[in-house]
């Protein structure tokens, strides 16, 4: 790995360190992310493969799955079971 190159963290590291923000620093969750994001890329982290929107992916999860859950019924109806 060379020297410039960026150091990178999962969704999963962020989240927490936005949720540790809120509840142990009693940070308003905008004030948290932006924290968050300052904090990481003061350490020379690439975020660019990180969602810093806020947004609750365990409700976008469960529409996608419901999604497709509808999908394979419509078609599971139509064409009978997917192979």
């Amino acid at each position: 790995m060379s020297a410039l190159a960026s150091k990178r963290i999962t969704q999963k590291t962020f989240d927490e360190c936005v949720r540790e923000n809120v509840e142990e620093f009693e940070m308003e969750k905008e004030e948290a992310l932006e924290d968050a994001v300052k904090q990481f890329t003061s350490q020379g982290v690439d975020l660019t493969n990180i969602d810093t929107s806020g947004r609750d992916r365990e409700v976008q999860q469960r529409s996608v799955s419901e999604a497709l859950e509808l999908l394979k019924g419509a078609v599971t109806t139509r064409e009978g079971p997917p192979d």
